[in-house]
């Protein structure tokens, strides 16, 4: 399952990434940069959500 997850992280941040180049080369329009990406953002935060749920909390120093 954690495998899973950080692939799914790691597409995700390729797809935050890939549109603005994209766009800068001018190969993409602007509103189906940003659909990407806001889609790219909350599959990010889904998929970093569960594997941050079992992580041991850190003693203060």
């Amino acid at each position: 399952m954690r495998a899973v997850l950080k692939i799914i992280s790691w597409f995700s941040l390729i797809l935050l990434t890939a549109p603005s180049i994209l766009f800068l080369a001018g190969a993409m329009d602007l509103p189906a940069v940003k659909r990407i990406m806001l889609l790219a953002t909350l599959l990010w935060f889904a998929s970093a959500i569960p594997s941050g749920k079992g992580a041991k909390p850190t003693k203060a120093v």
